[in-house]
């Protein structure tokens, strides 16, 4: 279910009594600076300085952020009030303990490590995430809307909550380059090799995230070949000799594929991912979709030889299988 629009304030009283409260800075990152509320400590601000920017690149952002405020889904950030002076904008939200980057970080510092339970949820909860931002016409979108990518999918932006029980996706729709300020071992390979970013994107940039909170580690795709074209070559699979887990191992194996259009989409990942008694449940739908995907290519090529048999123009070549 999509909300209204929230209108941006800019009365200088309301903005000024807003900037007077700003507490201490909590984080920066590429896209502003998050400071606590004083007097509220379950919410925070996200200050955004517009003062590079152009007139065309604030109306452009301005209208980002109030699309950004239609949006409502358990798992993506909800910007609660949005205040703009002279210099910046600022949007009030939900005040969340750290983000999953830093929640790692203090995992690797104790030796501790994630469970395919919570890999799992994780997987459910921002899986749920972009299969609303993605789908642009179904249950979940009245308005009908264009598909939303996200493009900056990576542990730094998703939120966690202080029993580690939710998982909120942020830092959604800043700026348009996305594509070049995102970490490049979480791009996927079509968007490094110049393709446009697609929901597919998104959907590698969420292997990348499993695939280093089951492992521990960095994906190694570009660790040995700093150029993408040298690495990303037809026949290209992913080593995922550092994911122990099965079931992990099976989701990423129809994620982290190389042709976009093979991925899983987000809808199919929620698919997968419904309720289940045990875990090898969910690699059993994923073995079957391996082998439905065989079974028509089998099909595709026994349809063509059909063609090729009745076509007397080509009789006597040889057929490719």
């Amino acid at each position: 279910m999509n909300c209204k629009a929230k209108e941006i304030v800019t009365d200088p009283a309301a903005v000024n009594a807003l900037i007077s409260r700003l507490g201490q800075e909590l984080g920066q990152g590429l896209y502003g600076t998050v400071h606590s509320i004083d007097g509220e400590q379950d919410k925070v601000v996200k200050e955004i300085s517009t003062l590079d920017l152009s007139e065309h690149s604030v109306a452009a952002l301005e209208k980002g952020i109030i699309t950004l405020t239609e949006l409502s889904h358990p798992n993506l950030i909800r910007y609660e009030g949005i205040y703009k002076s002279n210099n910046a904008i600022y949007m009030t939200m939900a005040r969340y303990a750290c983000s999953l980057e830093s929640t790692v970080r203090a995992y690797k510092r104790t030796n501790r490590s994630f469970s395919t339970a919570q890999v799992i949820d994780v997987a459910k909860q921002i899986g749920s995430a972009l299969e609303y931002l993605h789908n642009s016409a179904d249950a979940h979108n009245e308005d009908k809307r264009q598909e939303i990518v996200h493009g900056d999918v990576k542990l730094a932006n998703i939120l966690v909550n202080k029993e580690e029980t939710k998982f909120v996706l942020t830092d959604l729709g800043f700026g348009d380059q996305n594509a070049t300020t995102a970490l490049m071992y979480c791009i996927a390979p079509e968007v490094l090799l110049g393709d446009k970013l697609t929901p597919a994107a998104d959907m590698w940039s969420l292997g990348i995230v499993l695939y280093e909170l089951s492992s521990k580690l960095k994906t190694p795709f570009l660790l040995e070949a700093k150029q993408p074209r040298t690495v990303y070559v037809a026949g290209w699979t992913p080593n995922l000799s550092a994911i122990k887990d099965v079931t992990i191992r099976s989701i990423l194996e129809h994620i982290l594929v190389l042709n976009p259009k093979e991925r899983l989409t987000a809808s199919m990942l929620m698919q997968v991912l419904k309720p289940q008694d045990e875990f090898s449940s969910i690699s059993s739908m994923l073995e079957i979709r391996t082998l439905k995907k065989k079974l028509e290519e089998m099909e595709e090529k026994l349809r063509r030889l059909e063609e090729y048999s009745h076509d007397p123009n080509v009789y006597n070549e040889p057929f490719e299988y």
